[in-house]
């Protein structure tokens, strides 16, 4: 399975500074067997300018550069009831900023590169996402 979005933000000025313009992402799963699923996602997001809002002019100027990420796993489905998956999130660079600091105090972090595992019990044993 494959499919894709595009975004394109408008809105009020104050919204067009805080949120990419453009943001497009490119997503796949594929069922290799009925106990083994992989899946891949690929988003870009434009660039928010520099800028600040005029009402809040202690808000530091401060632009973010536009960024790829992509992220990949897959699934195995040990058992009928339990299902063992690994993610890697972030996989194009160490890390990226992804907003800027807020009037609320919020400072703009790194987004990190990262692994994420999982273990799923279902009761019943059906498979994740069927009927």
């Amino acid at each position: 399975m494959l499919s894709g979005a595009v975004t394109e933000t408008r809105g009020s000025p104050d919204a067009l500074q805080a949120t990419p313009r453009h943001l497009f992402n490119l997503q796949s799963r594929f069922q290799a067997t009925n106990r083994l699923e992989f899946e891949s996602s690929l988003y870009h997001y434009g660039a928010v300018p520099l800028g600040r809002l005029a009402e809040y002019p202690t808000v530091l100027l401060q632009s973010v550069p536009s960024f790829d990420r992509l992220d990949l796993g897959g699934t195995w489905q040990l058992l009928p009831q339990w299902t063992f998956g690994v993610w890697g999130r972030n996989l194009q660079s160490p890390s990226h900023i992804e907003t800027r600091n807020t009037i609320f105090g919020n400072v703009a972090g790194q987004v990190r590169r990262s692994a994420e595992f999982t273990l799923i019990w279902q009761h019943g044993g059906e498979r994740r996402g069927k009927k």
